[in-house]
């Protein structure tokens, strides 16, 4: 993917993050939230680990048949790294992404 290609979905991860806002945020709303994912989840038979949190505190933690150990190493893992950056994930794969292409001119994936 061009350096450019990455920018764009940058862009649109700051206009999401702006966008998706909960107007408040409680413990309680986080651990509602939470139980409401788990039983959507497994009504569909989604395997899948459900992680909120609100200023650092574990709100609400689940997870369903399906999933292993390694999922909730791989939740501490994105946290850390909104922690860190003060992104998703995903808008920091991107933007390392196209940093790594600019300084290097290469494609990376």
């Amino acid at each position: 993917m061009a350096a450019n290609e990455y920018q764009k979905i940058i862009d649109q991860c700051k206009k999401e993050e702006k966008l998706l806002q909960f107007k408040s945020f409680s413990l309680e709303e986080g651990f509602k939230l939470g139980t409401f994912l788990y039983n959507c989840a497994k009504e569909e038979k989604l395997g899948l680990a459900i992680d909120i949190r609100w200023n650092g505190q574990k709100v609400f933690h689940a997870a369903l048949e399906g999933t292993k150990p390694d999922n909730d190493t791989w939740i501490e893992r994105k946290i850390n790294v909104v922690n860190r950056y003060q992104m998703s994930s995903f808008q920091f794969k991107n933007y390392a992404f196209s940093n790594f292409y600019l300084d290097n001119g290469v494609e990376i994936i």
